[in-house]
């Protein structure tokens, strides 16, 4: 698949992060492809100041859980809150920011927002045709999704029941390609990280979401206020408390100059 520039600065990060070291020295980062954007580019500043390198992989929240649990990495990026039974196990997770869902379409949709009931009949099938939502646009939906690892597609399906994917439906291989698959299909909707949307706005457009008479935009307000309804706080989970170099690696994420990573990444900080 064709790399875009968002996908060439991040491997370009993630080289920079894997220069070798003694095992002591390093920090083993595997899970989310929303939380990565943040520790590849934080991990240079970290190495500069602590001497202490990053050894990043990414392969979704569910993926950084299960190696976290199995020993295989110090750190795990999880877009979802702990589990009873993640805590039980001795999992604790620390929030980092905020980021939101953002619900893109095709320039050539002929909608600017949809209700929640009306994404929902997308998301579940009941819905098949544009000319749904916008009469006489007879044109099939095309619906485009992250992959069933991420956080992403776990948090819409329990927000949205989903059982079985609408027939047709391109589910990705990581949640950023939701993007290039959406700038592709002139019918096409999805959702992925807003972080990630704002690198690719060419040929896309973020949905508003219709409550009562009001669409909520997606925007520093709505999520600041948590008025916007796909707001997902994202968390770097450890075994026990952090402590150490993880620690460590923690109060620079929570640093001033951390929060401008943050920040400048696309990502929501509350009070800043």
């Amino acid at each position: 698949m064709k790399k875009t520039t968002f996908h060439i600065c991040l491997l370009v990060l993630l080289s920079l992060s894997a220069i070798p070291v003694q095992a002591a020295e390093a920090i083993r980062y595997h899970g989310s492809s929303t939380v990565v954007q943040v520790v590849a580019k934080a991990s240079l500043p970290f190495q500069q100041q602590s001497g202490i390198v990053l050894d990043i992989k990414s392969e979704g929240s569910s993926v950084g859980i299960e190696k976290l649990l199995a020993g295989e990495c110090d750190i795990a990026g999880v877009g979802q809150p702990l589990t009873d039974d993640l805590k039980s196990k001795g999992v604790v997770a620390t929030k980092l920011f905020s980021d939101a869902y953002a619900v893109i379409a095709n320039q050539h949709v002929p909608v600017d927002a949809l209700q929640l009931e009306q994404l929902q009949g997308i998301l579940t099938g009941k819905n098949v045709s544009w000319a749904d939502f916008a009469p006489g646009k007879e044109y099939t939906i095309k619906l485009v999704t992250p992959p069933a690892s991420s956080a992403h597609f776990t948090n819409f399906q329990q927000r949205f029941g989903i059982e079985a994917l609408p027939l047709g439906t391109t589910v990705t291989d990581k949640a950023p390609y939701v993007a290039e698959e959406v700038m592709r299909h002139p019918r096409a909707i999805g959702w992925l990280s807003y972080s990630t949307v704002h690198l690719h706005r060419e040929n896309i457009k973020i949905l508003g979401i219709t409550a009562g008479n009001e669409v909520i935009q997606l925007d520093e307000k709505s999520v600041s206020s948590r008025e916007y309804p796909f707001i997902s706080d994202q968390y770097i989970y450890t075994m026990g408390e952090p402590s150490g170099n993880v620690k460590k690696f923690i109060d620079f994420l929570n640093s001033q100059n951390g929060k401008a990573i943050i920040i400048d990444s696309g990502f929501f900080v509350p009070g800043s």
